[in-house]
């Protein structure tokens, strides 16, 4: 026998540190260290603290590196990690065996809440092996898959803290949750026909049927045309199927969505592929862990109902993401609208009460279970352009992974309570900034309620104490008011709205405090500094100030705010400030209104009554819309916001891009850009038979090439290299694309939002960038 010294051992042994941040924590990744571990006979341990975990493994040389390869090449799906600090340490004599150790009091505060992920193919496997304990249980789970935000109440991510607390497992679910070698160590949503929720089916009026199969008879009702609700995994949809147009028309009726797209879920990825044109980064979107909606070209010979999203291009199509989709996919028809379970403008039901109480008068019958959702949380929209993905709602499956930047130091908690419409909330703490699911518009009392009550949660779940609170700087946004009256006792940062936006895209893109850049920010609307309406802007500037150094040039809208949901109007306004009177010509547009209202609107326009200035970029796509006349409905009303120029992109979709001889004429002077002109000449090209398709592309190419042309011009002054596009109108991909080539061509860096939206959804993160900076 060989005798080995101590010394000797410490020179053969060596002992290493992981310090891991990311998402790693309720996501089955101490299992996954330890099997690791004992693969190649490591000693040490793996425990979760503050950032994320902590790993200290000891060994020989060929060990440690085989470990260490497979650390990177097998991590869990759900794992995503942000850094890793390696260190080196003393062996320690005699070696311990490798244990999953418990984490310390308190080290829970800073790890990150992980999403609610997709079904994983472990589970659908298990799920329908007629063998598999839970052979066809439609809430089967694993550390790799299942429910997350949507069920946690507050950190550290233990079972009592969540809903499925009222849930005590049974003594077979306990034994997977307790062993490190099994799939389900420590996954607290496990669960099992024995022990854990269950689904049942309802009337109308919410009294339960007593049926054998609640999944069957549910897939029947679809067959038969009706209305059914479903309980999900962060909220209620309302689903009907989708090649029946009377049901999808009954259902728009019983709503009150006239005319805006419904998602679409399919049940697997072939079925997908017969309805819409997908390339192959938009199929990868599709089958990724969050399981967003995709937006795809729409295939014209899919069979799908023309009332699922009339006027637009493209249908927003997802996958299954839970067992019960799964399941209920085995009885129902293969394309299923799968829309937001609530009224419109109304706020996501999630409560069986409450969703029966408010959707009654729109479902033929509920598909309810008793796991209770804490967290709402609606279905994320992508859509893949040439340079990647771009995030349009971000919800399930990204809310609420926090932004980690390093180059831009967060140390104090603020809570940054976004915009009017399409609202978000952002809390920071130490090296965090955490953005909310999207909220939705706060326009109605519900809507109020539903705000307030996140607000309160994500401080809970999060575990801060606000050191300050950040508004919008529009008086009468009601997140502003919110922040003086709930928040008064806190110092108050008031951020421009264009601000906002530019922050975000710079924030997320991890710039030091000190980089300026410059902005071209379009949307529809946002208070500006000099009390009008802006929304066509150009800054220069960085997180602590800007300068509006160019805007594009406001036209008035009669009748304030009202004018936005009537695009003739905005295109009689053009009119008025060209000095034409369209009444004395024969345009369709201004002929079909009532006598009384055009000429009360042409007196506004004339003595300035109600006509407040707006200078934002939107309103000018909505004139074009209106001008070209492609669709009179639209014209005349929309029925949901942006709507003229979203049809206006979609009209245009296979027309190829504009020549620089064929752009519209523009003007840029002292500072302003009058697209004016352009919207002029795409009447006068109109009147003499050029194709709305043709007249639509080179509108946005026109605007596209002036705002490049603008940014180009505004850098020699500059010399500012650095450019960011922001703003609702930056969601137009053939816009973006026609502007981001420009800059590019003249060797310019362009950066825009990628993981967060460009549209409002992204402001209260640009609000929070915004006041850290000012607190440095």
């Amino acid at each position: 026998m060989v005798r080995v010294d101590s010394k000797t051992l410490e020179v053969m042994t060596k002992r290493k540190r992981f310090l891991v941040e990311g998402t790693v924590q309720g996501i089955g990744f101490r299992p996954f260290v330890y099997r690791l571990a004992l693969r190649y006979g490591l000693a040490g341990f793996v425990a979760n603290d503050s950032r994320g975990a902590e790993i200290e493994i000891q060994g020989d040389d060929h060990a440690l590196c085989c470990f260490e390869e497979a650390f990177y090449d097998e991590l869990p799906p759900l794992a995503n990690i942000n850094n890793v600090q390696k260190t080196t340490l003393s062996p320690l004599i005699p070696k311990e065996p490798f244990e999953i150790r418990t984490s310390r009091a308190g080290n829970d505060t800073l790890a990150f809440v992980t999403p609610d992920a997709n079904v994983c193919p472990d589970c659908l496997r298990e799920m329908y092996d007629p063998k598999d304990r839970r052979y066809l249980y439609p809430f089967i789970n694993c550390t790799n898959c299942g429910p997350r935000f949507s069920i946690i109440k507050k950190v550290p991510y233990d079972r009592p803290f969540t809903t499925m607390a009222s849930f005590p497992m049974c003594a077979d679910c306990e034994s997977e949750y307790k062993d490190p070698m099994d799939r389900r160590f420590h996954a607290q949503p496990v669960a099992c026909p024995s022990c854990g929720p269950k689904v049942w089916i309802t009337d109308e009026k919410g009294i339960k049927l007593n049926v054998n199969d609640p999944l069957q008879v549910a897939g029947s009702w679809l067959r038969q045309e009706k209305i059914l609700c479903i309980k999900g995994l962060g909220g209620f949809h309302l689903a009907v199927d989708a090649r029946k147009d009377t049901a999808v028309r009954r259902l728009r009726e019983r709503k009150w969505r006239e005319d805006k797209p419904l998602a679409l879920m399919v049940k697997d990825i072939e079925a997908a592929k017969k309805i819409v044109d997908l390339n192959s980064e938009e199929e990868e979107l599709l089958k990724s862990t969050p399981r967003p909606i995709v937006l795809s070209g729409k295939n014209k010979a899919a069979g799908i109902a023309a009332s699922v999203a009339p006027g637009v291009a493209e249908f927003g199509v997802m996958l299954p993401y839970t067992p019960l989709h799964y399941l209920l996919f085995d009885h129902s028809p293969s394309v299923l609208v799968m829309t937001s379970g609530n009224p419109s403008s109304e706020p996501l039901a999630y409560e069986n009460e409450a969703a029966i109480s408010r959707l009654q008068s729109i479902a033929d019958g509920f598909l309810l279970h008793d796991r209770d959702i804490y967290n709402t949380c609606d279905d994320s929209v992508v859509r893949w352009s040439r340079d990647g993905e771009k995030l349009l709602r971000r919800a399930r499956g990204y809310a609420p992974l926090p932004l980690t930047p390093k180059r831009f130091p967060v140390e104090q908690s603020l809570i940054a309570l976004g915009p009017e419409l399409k609202n978000t909330v952002t809390v920071t703490r130490k090296g965090q900034l955490v953005c909310s699911q999207h909220l939705g518009d706060l326009t109605n009392v519900s809507a109020v309620q539903a705000f307030k009550s996140s607000i309160e949660r994500m401080i809970n779940l999060l575990g801060v104490e606000p050191c300050g609170v950040v508004c919008d700087e529009h008086p009468q946004y009601f997140s502003t008011r919110y922040a003086k009256d709930e928040f008064g006792h806190l110092p108050l940062y008031r951020v421009q709205h264009h601000h906002a936006h530019m922050a975000a895209v710079m924030i997320e893109h991890d710039f030091e405090p000190e980089r300026e850049v410059l902005a071209a920010l379009w949307d529809g609307t946002g208070f500006g500094r000099d009390g009008t309406t802006w929304g066509g802007e150009f800054f220069v500037g960085g997180y602590l100030d800007f300068r509006r150094v160019a805007h594009t040039r406001p036209v008035p809208l009669p009748g304030g705010d009202g004018a936005t949901k009537h695009p003739w109007r905005l295109a009689t306004s053009v009119f008025h400030e060209l000095g034409i009177d369209p009444r004395a010509k024969e345009v369709d547009w201004i002929d079909r209104q009532p006598l009384k209202d055009k000429d009360l609107l042409w007196t506004m326009l004339e003595r300035g009554v109600r006509c407040p200035l707006s200078g934002g970029a939107g309103r000018l796509f909505d004139a074009a819309a209106a001008i070209l006349d492609f669709d009179p409905q639209v014209t005349d009303e929309i029925t949901y916001e942006a709507q003229a120029a979203i049809e206006l992109e979609a009209l245009c979709k296979n027309v190829p891009q504009t020549k620089k001889e064929g752009l519209l004429p523009f003007h840029f002077s002292r500072g302003e850009l009058d697209l004016l002109p352009a919207l002029f000449a795409l009447f006068e090209q109109k009147a003499r038979g050029v194709s709305v398709d043709i007249l639509a592309a080179k509108f946005i190419d026109t605007a596209g090439w002036a705002c490049g042309e603008v940014l180009r011009e505004i850098f020699e002054k500059e010399s500012c290299d650095t450019i960011v596009l922001s703003g609702g109108c930056f969601q137009n991909v053939r816009l973006a694309d026609m502007v981001e080539r420009i800059c590019k061509n003249r060797g310019l860096e362009v950066y825009l939002p990628r993981a967060y939206p460009p549209n409002d959804g992204g402001v209260s993160l640009g609000q929070a960038a915004v006041a850290l900076a000012r607190r440095l």
